[in-house]
């Protein structure tokens, strides 16, 4: 879910930051590139995952489409042989199912979010519940119905990890709680939230969909680009 901010949101990162294109300097040495990943000592996954089978990811490392993709494409109506290819910029967060990133595409130089799933069964068939769940969402609401649901624009698999790519958001409503020293939100600003969750909310119920784990930090504020 992705309610608007009345007031321009104090983001972490400029907009200058999230749309700057990635420079064509020579690529730096894997030692010496900043590790994203906590936990990177490798264990598993032929020394490419860590004990949390997370994949370690470095500053710009590539997250490209291996083509491994049958029976992901037989169970989530992905649609194989693209070449998908995201250069990683930064960590945006990481939590139980994975890691999420900042990424480039290669191509059309496009600021996304990049979810890379944890390299564990049972998180890989929930993400394909995700990917089937959203794309229909996706699918039934469009322009304007769609503004408070966020936008799934590829998935792909790579190093044996499923890969969602998203738009990429603003800050969630419990870091802009924290920005705000925990204090309460004016009542009119706290009205225009509720109103536009019970709006996304309302939709998922048409849709036959429940949300189960609706909190402040899944819901994010959308970027608006002025």
């Amino acid at each position: 879910m992705r309610p608007h901010q009345r007031q321009k949101p104090r983001s972490r990162a400029t907009n200058s930051d999230r749309n700057a294109s990635v420079d064509e300097s020579p690529v730096v040495p894997v030692a010496s590139r900043r590790v994203l990943t906590k936990k990177a000592e490798p264990v598993s996954n032929n020394g490419l995952d860590n004990e949390d089978r997370n994949l370690i990811v470095r500053v710009r490392d590539v997250l490209a489409d291996d083509g491994n993709i049958q029976t992901f494409a037989k169970a989530s109506g992905h649609k194989a042989g693209h070449a998908a290819r995201y250069i990683v910029l930064d960590l945006l967060g990481q939590g139980t199912f994975g890691q999420v990133f900042r990424c480039q595409h290669a191509v059309t130089k496009d600021i996304v979010a990049v979810k890379v799933i944890r390299n564990h069964p049972s998180y890989y068939k929930q993400a394909i519940v995700e990917v089937q769940v959203t794309r229909m969402l996706n699918r039934r609401y469009r322009g304007e119905q769609s503004q408070h649901l966020v936008r799934l624009h590829d998935t792909f698999e790579c190093k044996n990890h499923l890969c969602l790519v998203f738009e990429l958001l603003s800050m969630n409503i419990y870091e802009l709680i924290a920005e705000n020293n925990f204090r309460g939100f004016p009542l009119d600003v706290t009205r225009g939230f509720l109103r536009q969750m019970l709006h996304a909310v309302a939709q998922l119920s048409e849709a036959g969909v429940i949300h189960c784990d609706l909190k402040p930090e899944n819901i994010l504020l959308a970027r608006h680009e002025k």
